[in-house]
C-alpha cells in the first residue's frame, strides 16, 4: 500500500465525526476546533492554519444542507 492509499484511507476516518458534528448541529468555531483537533493530535501536524481551518468550516456548514 502507497502513502496516498494509506491517506486516503486516515481521512476517510475523519469524516463520521465530522458529519456527526454536523448533524448535531456544531457551530462554526466547534468545527474549527475538531479540525485543529484532527491537524495536531491525529495527524501529528503543527501549523498556524486558522484562517484555512475557518474556510473549511465555513464550506462544510454550507453542507449541512445536505445531510
Amino acid at each position: 500500500m502507497n502513502c496516498l492509499e494509506r491517506c486516503r484511507d486516515e481521512y476517510d476516518n475523519y469524516a463520521p465525526g465530522i458529519v456527526r458534528l454536523l448533524q448535531d448541529g456544531a457551530d462554526q468555531r466547534r468545527l474549527v476546533q475538531h479540525l485543529r483537533h484532527l491537524e495536531k493530535e491525529a495527524m501529528g501536524l503543527n501549523r498556524d492554519r486558522e484562517d484555512e481551518l475557518q474556510e473549511v468550516a465555513r464550506q462544510l456548514l454550507e453542507l449541512k444542507i445536505y445531510l
